[in-house]
């Protein structure tokens, strides 16, 4: 699976894995000028000329590797979607800016954390602008995921782990405790009490800060709330 194809450049390598592919292009020129260069009266390849974020969900069920030189407003949109509505996809190459790679891999915030839930996240290079025609402001990053096979996907946003993250990181610099009860997320007062049961039971001080726990220990923490939510009910 390819996002933004624009003139093909990478499209015409992977045409030689004899794979099928799925190819996403929004810009109606690049599109026409895309139907050209693809091989005629075959299955191997689909060309989805619109919008990848509307796009993209329909195709939940295929088993992918998707690759994408992603537009930079779109970015965290395009992600999430890769991550956790692709249920199949076995990981992604994506050229991204340069910072927002940074911020994956090595800060911890609630969209670094909810990534990593669903894979491992590496900056791979750095691509300077000088390469790029026209050229942009920013350098960018080549990005791998790796996806773990293991983790439910299509649910753990309806279960509420994006809502939890916005909440805990709500005040990065604040402690757990004060964010869970001030962020406009979490408004249900047994939720966010049982939340910090949760992180009395797993020896986590519920004064720490966001940017103090790893990623695992959010995992940890969310996992057990579910389980006690199951008992209760």
């Amino acid at each position: 699976m390819e996002i933004g194809v624009g003139l093909g450049a990478l499209t015409e390598k992977l045409l030689k894995t004899d794979r099928k592919l799925i190819l996403f292009e929004i810009d109606k020129g690049f599109a026409e000028y895309l139907r050209s260069l693809l091989p005629s009266e075959t299955n191997q390849v689909v060309l989805i000329e619109g919008d990848v974020l509307q796009e993209l969900p329909k195709w939940e069920k295929e088993k992918v590797y998707v690759y994408g030189n992603l537009p930079y407003h779109i970015t965290t949109d395009i992600l999430k979607l890769v991550a956790n509505d692709l249920k199949h996809c076995l990981g992604g190459s994506f050229v991204v800016q340069k910072e927002f790679a940074e911020r994956i891999v090595s800060e911890t915030s609630s969209f670094s954390v909810y990534l990593k839930y669903f894979g491992k996240w590496e900056l791979i290079r750095v691509i300077p602008k000088t390469v790029f025609y026209p050229k942009p402001k920013v350098d960018s990053a080549l990005m791998r995921y790796t996806a773990y096979p293991d983790v439910p996907r299509g649910s753990i946003r309806d279960k509420g782990f994006e809502t939890f993250l916005r909440a805990v990181f709500w005040g990065k610099r604040k402690q757990i405790s004060v964010s869970l009860g001030s962020s406009p997320f979490l408004q249900d007062p047994k939720t966010i009490e049982n939340l910090l049961l949760v992180f009395s039971e797993l020896g986590i001080p519920p004064q720490s800060r966001p940017d103090s726990l790893t990623p695992e220990d959010f995992f940890r923490i969310w996992e057990q709330f579910l389980a006690k939510q199951k008992i209760t009910e």
